[in-house]
């Protein structure tokens, strides 16, 4: 009933509703008026009665009370009335405002609701759907929050585990610790958002799983709640476990190819390829078989990890046994079982000591060229799966490569060696062709070239620049063959137009040597060595440090020789006199510090 209601009720109890008090008023003043006019009457109309005295004066007497009676009877009631209908006018219009609020604060309340309903089951919607696992745990390690994800991670339900201690999926090693570090955590809180931890969960199964987990708390009503959130990284792990392997397998190829690049020794290639296939794919055992081209049988090149050296004397034609076929037929071989399935494996009864269980075998080829195999040997079951397979024939390619480079390397330094020493021989027969024409002491040019080498080096000069001073001693005359054989070979002096003549000798030589790519570096001694010291040779008259070095040591070495060698018009002189010979002409003739060389050496000097 509202509050409207109850007023008017109380109204009525008291006779004061508003017809009510209208008729009452109207009575009052009625029965004033004739009591009035009656007194009235009764003062003009004498009547002796006393009925009619008595009723004069109750009128009277009634007529005097009323004015009074209304002051202090009917007056405040009806002040009272018309207040108390005022009030219940605003009361009114206060009740009907109050029920507009409350009716409005009753719609906000179950918009409210409503929302923190729709929140809750949303919260709880995306908990359920997360694909991390949540857990949320009271001070005790009681757990009071159970994910569908870690229904399907642990394999335990929603009502396993509510209530119970969260270690059962801890592993027991961890479980001492964890219970320390979850105190220190509600302690201090000082683990909270900041750091991930990795380790391992316990499966229903008994089974661990690798997860990473961070803690964070909270406090609800005094208690203190601690959430897990924790992801399964088994995933992740299995992908890093791959990129390792891609990053190592990389790095072995890498390692190979610095080793080719590095070295064109074959044996430390193939030991540098046997430690990178070793120590990337984790076999027992590896080895590379060879293809000899001649007799076209694969022969034993490097091993690594075997027990015996019973395989350094594998012998295999091609197509003999699985290594023999991986080479005929140009694909690899993989054996899972060698001790059920021995097959066409030949050397088996050699390698019984060994225990090997799995084999596999690839061909090298190079630009389509059987090079050889690799063989690998592992002594408990090894799953080659298709990625293990594909980095085994890209490792066969690298060391095929390698085969092929060192190969070529060989055949052509062998050929390179061949061609100097063509070269060199065909160098000393135009020397030894020279020293005939010339009628030279045998042997001359032959000495005068080693002491000039040898003088060169203590001089300082590298040996790469030695081979061009040794093919310039040797051809130091070769200008002599554009001089006519009358002035070549005259027994007297020259004329000054013969001098001449001679004299152009190293120009012949120039020009003779100029054109052959392979001699241009060794034109210095044939050119410059009738330069002298003080300007005064020829064919430019250069002059000091102007004639080049080698040019300048040959000089000295020349004379030297010459002067103890036997010639037609004169003996040779005895080897101090020589050494003195050279002296005096240190500083006009030589070069002052190729002859204090020359004095210091302990070479010698002897003509033999």
């Amino acid at each position: 009933m509202s509050s409207t209601t109850k007023d008017s009720t109380n109204n009525n109890a008291l006779g004061l509703s508003s017809p009510a008090l209208t008729y009452t008023i109207r009575i009052a003043a009625i029965v004033f008026i004739a009591e009035a006019l009656v007194m009235l009457f009764l003062i003009v109309v004498p009547i002796e009665n006393e009925f009619f005295n008595a009723l004069f004066d109750s009128i009277a007497l009634t007529l005097i009370l009323t004015p009074l009676f209304y002051k202090l009877v009917y007056l405040p009631i009806i002040t009272e009335v018309k207040l108390r209908r005022k009030f219940q006018e605003e009361l009114e219009e206060a009740n009907i405002k109050l029920e507009g609020y409350t009716t409005s604060l009753k719609e906000s309340y179950d918009i409210k609701d409503t929302q923190l309903k729709n929140i809750d089951a949303q919260y709880s919607a995306i908990l359920e759907s997360l694909n991390d696992i949540v857990i949320i745990c009271d001070s005790e390690m009681n757990i009071v929050l159970w994910n569908n994800k870690a229904e399907e991670t642990f394999g335990y339900s929603r009502e396993d585990v509510m209530g119970k201690n969260v270690n059962l999926i801890v592993p027991d090693s961890y479980r001492i610790e964890l219970e320390k570090r979850f105190r220190q955590f509600i302690q201090t809180g000082e683990l909270r958002h900041n750091k991930l931890y990795n380790v391992e969960g316990l499966k229903r199964d008994g089974t661990l799983i690798p997860i990473e987990i961070s803690l964070s708390a909270y406090r609800v009503n005094g208690s203190i709640f601690v959430t897990a959130i924790i992801r399964d990284i088994r995933g992740r792990r299995i992908a890093e476990e791959q990129i390792k392997h891609q990053i190592d397998r990389l790095a072995a190829l890498r390692n190979i190819d610095m080793a080719i690049t590095g070295s064109l020794d074959l044996h430390v290639i193939l030991n540098v390829l046997l430690e990178q296939v070793s120590a990337t794919l984790h076999v027992d055992a590896v080895d590379i078989l060879l293809c000899n081209p001649n007799t076209l049988r694969l022969e034993h090149a490097a091993s690594r990890g075997f027990s015996t050296k019973v395989l350094q004397h594998s012998h295999l034609r091609l197509g003999e046994g699985y290594a023999g076929r991986a080479a005929l037929e140009g694909r690899t071989i993989y054996i899972e079982n060698l001790q059920k399935d021995a097959g066409d494996f030949l050397r088996a009864p050699l390698l019984s000591e060994e225990g090997f269980i799995t084999y596999c075998c690839a061909p090298l080829i190079s630009k389509g060229n059987i090079k050889g195999v690799i063989e690998m040997f592992h002594r408990t079951r090894l799953d080659m799966n298709q990625d293990f397979l594909d980095f085994v024939e890209a490792l066969a390619s690298q060391a095929a490569i390698a085969v092929d480079n060192a190969s070529l390397f060989n055949d052509l330094h062998r050929a390179n060696t061949e061609l100097s020493l063509a070269y060199e021989t065909t160098l000393e027969g135009w020397s030894h062709a020279l020293d005939l024409r010339d009628k030279e002491t045998e042997g001359h040019s032959q000495r005068v070239t080693e002491m000039t080498v040898r003088l060169a080096r203590d001089m300082g000069m590298s040996e790469e620049v030695l081979k061009s001073v040794r093919r310039g001693a040797l051809l130091h005359d070769i200008g002599k063959m554009g001089v006519p054989d009358p002035i070549l070979l005259k027994p007297g002096p020259l004329t000054e137009e013969e001098w001449k003549i001679m004299r152009m000798h190293p120009v012949y030589a120039r020009d003779l040597l100029l054109p052959i790519t392979y001699l241009k570096s060794a034109i210095d001694i044939p050119y410059y060595h009738h330069e002298r010291w003080d300007g005064k040779g020829y064919p430019r008259g250069l002059k000091g440090e102007e004639i080049p070095l080698s040019a300048r040591i040959f000089a000295l070495v020349d004379v030297y020789d010459a002067l103890q060698s036997d010639r037609p018009y004169r003996l040779g002189w005895p080897k101090e006199q020589v050494i003195e010979h050279i002296k005096s002409l240190s500083g006009n003739h030589f070069d002052p510090e190729v002859v204090e060389a020359f004095l210091k050496s302990e070479m010698d000097y002897q003509v033999s």
